[in-house]
């Protein structure tokens, strides 16, 4: 099928159910720039998502969302050397982003939303010195390891909205000199220090603690000791 579509530059797959798709199925799609899998049920044929696209070379744009799938692990994308957007988002085995998952890519935006992740392993972003917008939000994490956030040298905007996070210190991050904003809303926050941000984080703006459990004396505080704005709506 995909033989009569070899010069697409964009392709949408929606509400499909594949009984087998293997290696190199898309080895056609050599000009395929965007690709969206949502509302899928598939069954790959025990490949790594990496695999499956590693024939398209020119990918800039990869979403996958909503799919029910066997087989894959859809957070796999290594070298893939033009991808600069990568959404995943509502499927259930993400529970671990791994040691160089995204890495020989040139992502400027990743998305990992509600997906069940659990763990952002060391080295996880390496190779992700161009990323701008890192959205991991409606997941379970309870923190991150200070160390997963070092090769993020140009992170302008974090978003943790909907974890599980008690906990936040900026002098528990490494220095991000590009770092504007923190969307830590919706999580059972009980503690934020801010200490050193003007070293770690010097072009942080605002910090969204919206739906968290600091208390209006903590916020005031907060303010008084820093430049960035609290936004709690």
């Amino acid at each position: 099928m995909l033989k009569e579509i070899d010069h697409a530059e964009t392709l949408t797959i929606r509400n499909c159910n594949f009984t087998a798709w293997k290696k190199r199925s898309m080895g056609h799609l050599k000009k395929l720039r965007k690709l969206v899998m949502e509302n899928n049920s598939i069954e790959f044929s025990g490949i790594e998502l990496e695999n499956l696209l590693d024939d398209a070379v020119n990918l800039e744009e990869l979403e996958y969302i909503n799919n029910k799938q066997t087989g894959c692990r859809p957070d796999v994308v290594r070298d893939l050397k033009k991808l600069k957007k990568m959404v995943v988002r509502d499927i259930s085995n993400c529970a671990d982003i791994q040691e160089n998952t995204f890495n020989n890519t040139a992502l400027v935006k990743l998305e990992i939303a509600g997906s069940n992740t659990k763990n952002v392993n060391v080295g996880a972003f390496n190779g992700l010195d161009k990323l701008e917008d890192l959205n991991l939000e409606r997941n379970k994490l309870a923190s991150i390891p200070k160390d997963v956030f070092v090769p993020l040298k140009s992170l302008k905007t974090l978003n943790l909205r909907k974890n599980i996070i008690e906990k936040f210190c900026i002098e528990n991050l490494p220095e991000l000199q590009q770092l504007e904003e923190i969307n830590l809303s919706q999580n059972p926050l009980t503690e934020l220090s801010l200490k050193d941000v003007q070293t770690i984080a010097p072009k942080l703006k605002i910090i969204d603690v919206t739906g968290t459990k600091l208390t209006e004396a903590q916020i005031l505080d907060l303010t008084k000791s820093s430049k960035v704005q609290l936004k709690n709506i």
